[in-house]
């Protein structure tokens, strides 16, 4: 029997199961989407413009599809509440269902690391 975790708390084979992951493209799929209709608007982020994350999340959710993370931890801190997604203009619902997908599988990761540059 496995030790309980704290509520929210994924044991290790919840976190990298690939039904985890397969839930979290989709949404980061349509997030890009959200950003390329948006367009050209500038941002107060490293992208410059809606489009430029878009881009980037885009990238990223086909490199999960891969099976490649390398970009886990600059989503993880694009999604985190009131950072890029928001100042670039993407929906709140959205933006908190995958936040809450990436927490639930790179929480740990990401708050080992200071944010990229």
């Amino acid at each position: 029997m496995s030790a309980k975790l704290p509520v929210g708390q994924p044991d290790a084979d919840d976190v990298m199961s690939p039904d985890a992951v397969q839930t979290l493209i989709p949404l980061l799929n349509r997030a890009a989407q959200e950003l390329h209709a948006i367009g050209d608007a500038p941002t107060l982020t490293s992208y410059d413009t809606s489009r430029g994350l878009g881009d980037f999340i885009a990238k990223a959710a086909a490199k999960l599809g891969r099976g490649n993370d390398t970009d886990a931890i600059e989503l993880y801190f694009i999604f985190a509440p009131t950072c890029d997604w928001d100042d670039s203009g993407g929906s709140l619902e959205l933006g908190n269902k995958v936040f809450a997908q990436l927490d639930l599988l790179y929480r740990e990761r990401a708050l080992a690391k200071s944010r990229p540059t």
